[in-house]
């Protein structure tokens, strides 16, 4: 089997690390190497893993940060310890199921075109309710070449890859590895899968292998709801201005990508001629949507939690 790594960078989720390293070690007929990287955590991570360690032996690599820089630092640290040819992302909050990583390096292995492999995934509340999110581009596992998958998303009303529960392989994904990609913050791995996708095709598979645990203090979900969204959205379509990005640029003007952000984005599209070319009336009309979506799963996570107090 090809060999692949498993990074898992942490910050302050030291309450969960024994159940993500459980559920990473307990993969059958693989012959992966987790690197478990910490951002400077300031909870009781250290010890936690410390614990781990002398129970079970040194089943993995463990990388301490002096200081907490953000996880795109914590990417670029533990990417730089490894050289494995593919290699999973996953959050330690953020627990696999078995047969994740072997069904997923199956399908890379079949198509060794797809830049990536991403699956369904499953919400997991905090009062251990369950949600499945189906992107239901395909009723079996397949190679989507980067033109069907956007025909395929073009058919929805907005979408995304939640990036842990991607395969990836490492070459595509360091070709457009720069430092700008730091101004994305939260959105980084979003718009990365998608450039890797729309360059090399993606493999799919209909099923939810991953649990997201939702959160609204983990980092994304607080950072989208910050005074920094905004700026966020100049990056994005400055960064989509940029040649090095002219082969991408006309997916990115598909409505049911950028109406994730809402009429926000709109707003800021029609206030620059320049961005103009991504203007249509289905983008404002998914946009509107997305707002009431957004809104209507924000109410959901406040109740989610609310039932746990």
């Amino acid at each position: 089997m090809t060999s692949f790594a498993v990074l898992m960078p942490n910050y302050n989720h030291g309450r969960y690390l024994n159940e993500a390293l459980d559920a990473v070690l307990s993969q059958k007929g693989t012959d992966g190497r987790l690197v478990l990287v910490d951002d400077g955590s300031t909870d009781d991570s250290t010890s936690r893993v410390q614990a781990y360690i002398d129970r079970h032996g040194q089943q993995f690599d463990y990388i301490q940060l002096p200081s907490n820089q953000g996880v795109i630092h914590a990417m670029e640290a533990v990417l730089a310890t490894t050289s494995e040819p593919l290699f999973f992302s996953i959050g330690p909050d953020d627990p696999v199921k078995l047969g994740f990583f072997t069904h997923s390096l199956d399908m890379m292995k079949c198509y060794p075109k797809a830049g990536l492999c991403f699956s369904d995934t499953t919400r997991l509340f905090p009062s251990g309710e369950t949600r499945e999110v189906t992107h239901h581009l395909s009723d079996r596992p397949c190679y989507l070449t980067p033109h069907a998958f956007a025909r395929k998303i073009d058919e929805q009303p907005r979408f995304s890859i939640a990036t842990s529960s991607c395969c990836w392989r490492r070459q595509p994904f360091l070709d457009i590895w720069d430092h700008r990609l730091r101004e994305l913050r939260w959105h980084y791995d979003w718009f990365v899968s998608l450039v890797v996708a729309f360059r090399h095709g993606v493999c799919y598979i209909p099923e939810a292998y991953q649990f997201v645990r939702i959160d609204p203090a983990s980092y994304s979900l607080a950072g989208m709801h910050s005074e920094a969204q905004s700026e966020v959205y100049v990056t994005l379509l400055e960064l989509l201005q940029d040649p090095a990005y002219a082969d991408v640029k006309p997916f990115f003007k598909i409505p049911s990508i950028l109406s994730k952000f809402g009429i926000e984005i709109v707003n800021l599209i029609e206030e620059h001629p320049i961005y103009h070319d991504y203007l249509s009336d289905r983008l404002i009309e998914l946009a509107h949507q997305a707002d009431e979506y957004n809104h209507e799963r924000q109410r959901q996570f406040e109740y989610a939690f609310k039932s746990t107090e």
